[in-house]
């Protein structure tokens, strides 16, 4: 069994392995067993469907092919497939549930008066606190775990002010009655690497078009290579600051317990190409993550399609493998077209989907 990682510089690189992948040794395979593909949001699951079931199975020439018994899912389903094998009907950590035990752990708590000046309310400051909790277990599990231990780690926190989170998370916990997400995927990934069987695994899993993934997941997904194929592609717009940040991450000792912290790698550094910082943390923090699991990835080839220059494709290359040259005006070129936007910044998100 094995994980195997690739990059493609735009969206559309994902479709032709998709394609290969959900093909492959057919006739291996149980014909009523469906496959899995897990895909970023229900836009790109609307995208992705229709190319895949105009090509699959298709006759030269005509859309004719055929898209079925595929289980398209969405990330949480890796949650949710653990939390079946254990057994759980439901989950204890939902975050409604979490916002009421953060509201309850509340009352009486010695900085009570402080959040709610801060946070303009009570039921403000559950709401917030809450959604840090819920991001603490996605990004940062093993800082729940130590929490879970009765270990008041903190991670690049000060101690001295934000001890204070310990002691709500610990009341919040006994609310809610249960142990910790992160706590349960240890104990089901370490069984999946022990050999054990956990029922509800897909025999193989295909993860395509995301820009990043979070550290509670990548644990999940190497957990489950030891047991299934996993193939993972993810998006990346630029080789060049790739692999200028895999050279940065080669310093990183793999060591799955303890992350790197992104903020020791100054990502703006690495080359002369300058993006916005929205673009280029997500995909900065993923390279990091990566290392840490001792994980190299490759980029796809892709075919040049054609050689009209125009601003959006200058633009494009420029991003990908930099620097960006300036191009010729040109009255025709309509490659790029902001027609309404109320700030710079906004203009740059536009740009950039």
């Amino acid at each position: 069994m094995a994980l195997t990682v690739s990059f493609v510089d735009e969206l559309h690189g994902i479709v032709e392995p998709v394609q290969q992948y959900l093909q492959r040794d057919l006739h291996q395979r149980d014909l009523f067993a469906s496959q899995v593909v897990v895909v970023p949001t229900i836009g790109v699951r609307s995208w992705l469907t229709p190319l895949l079931a105009t090509s699959l199975g298709a006759t030269d020439g005509r859309n004719d092919g055929i898209f079925a018994n595929v289980n398209v899912q969405y990330v949480g389903y890796l949650q949710r497939m653990l939390r079946q094998a254990a057994g759980l009907a439901s989950d204890p950590w939902e975050r409604n549930r979490v916002n009421l035990a953060t509201l309850q752990a509340l009352d009486g708590f010695p900085e009570t008066a402080r959040l709610e000046k801060k946070y303009n309310g009570r039921l403000n400051a559950a709401r917030i606190l809450a959604e840090r909790f819920d991001r603490y277990a996605t990004r940062r599990p093993e800082l729940i775990r130590s929490w879970h231990r009765g270990v008041a780690a903190l991670g690049d926190l000060s101690v001295e002010k934000y001890h204070w989170q310990f002691e709500l998370w610990q009341r919040v916990r006994d609310i809610v009655g249960a142990a910790p997400w992160p706590v349960l995927n240890a104990e089901m990934c370490a069984k999946l690497r022990a050999g054990e069987t956990v029922p509800g695994i897909p025999d193989r899993l295909m993860i395509a078009g995301f820009e990043t993934i979070s550290p509670s997941n990548i644990e999940i997904i190497d957990a489950l290579s030891t047991v299934i194929d996993v193939e993972m592609i993810f998006v990346h717009q630029s080789p060049h600051l790739r692999a200028k940040w895999n050279e940065m991450a080669s310093s990183v000792v793999p060591n799955k317990a303890e992350l790197p912290v992104p903020t020791n790698f100054p990502p703006l550094s690495a080359s002369s190409l300058r993006l916005p910082p929205s673009w280029m943390q997500s995909s900065f923090d993923l390279e990091l993550l990566l290392a840490a699991y001792g994980i190299r990835g490759e980029y796809l080839v892709k075919a040049s399609s054609g050689s009209d220059v125009t601003l959006l494709k200058a633009l494009q290359q420029g991003i990908a493998h930099a620097p960006v040259e300036t191009v010729a005006s040109q009255s025709a070129d309509l490659s790029v077209q902001i027609h309404r936007a109320h700030n710079l910044s906004r203009q740059v998100e536009v740009l950039h989907d």
